[in-house]
């Protein structure tokens, strides 16, 4: 088995197309500061994905080491405190008997983040 290392860089933005499909073992989150506000990375097999709204919330309930499936559905207006507003929206597919209790949140350098 070869490893590759994941890093913020390669991570998949997957907003570009409606129907995306990332799947694999949630192995954790990096969260940093950006100009924009703060910005997570979930780590999914050996994928990292931006977060957005509805897949930060979500993500929130599962746990590390188990099996996701993660769907781009494009985006909804949603009410919110602005108003309705277009928002991305996704849904998360959890496989709650296949939790890998020995899985290990990823670290990382401080210094991968991009400026």
């Amino acid at each position: 088995m070869a490893y590759k290392e994941v890093t913020i860089g390669n991570a998949l933005d997957i907003k570009t197309k409606v129907g995306t499909e990332i799947e694999g073992v949630y192995k954790g989150a990096r969260t940093f500061e950006t100009q924009y506000g703060e910005q997570h990375v979930y780590t999914i097999g050996e994928q990292g994905i931006y977060g957005f709204t509805s897949l930060n919330m979500a993500m929130q309930a599962v746990p590390i080491g188990a099996k996701v499936k993660v769907v781009y559905k494009g985006k909804e207006k949603r009410k919110t405190a602005r108003g309705n507003v277009d928002m991305h929206i996704c849904q998360v597919f959890m496989d709650d008997d296949g939790i890998d209790p020995t899985v290990a949140a990823p670290t990382f350098d401080p210094d991968e983040i991009p400026a």
